[in-house]
């Protein structure tokens, strides 16, 4: 009885280890209204996906940087590590910091 117990809590300690190894990828909203981009700057890491949300209910809001656009209520997953800048259709400015890690 013991020895399948101990298998069993080896097996766990294990796969907590590996677990623990393996980056996920997260997501960031930016709620957009008419006057601002919230959060800014925004902060994340390789891999990670930035959403624009409509934060006023008088979007959809047009967002503009180097990938072309979207709307609010899209998002771009970030693959390389850089700033990047965008503004949305009022002119509102923000920054994307992306690092490795």
């Amino acid at each position: 009885m013991f020895k399948g117990t101990r298998q069993t809590i080896f097996f766990l300690i294990i796969s907590l280890f590996v677990a623990s190894g393996v980056a996920q990828a997260n997501s960031v909203t930016v709620y957009v209204t008419f006057f601002e981009l919230s959060p800014d700057p925004v902060n994340i890491i390789v891999g990670d996906t930035v959403y624009w949300i409509d934060g006023d209910g008088d979007g959809p809001y047009a967002i503009f940087g180097s990938w072309g656009s979207v709307e609010t209520g899209q998002g771009i997953q970030f693959n390389q590590a850089d700033t990047y800048s965008h503004y949305d259709e009022n002119g509102i400015q923000g920054t994307i910091f992306v690092t490795e890690s």
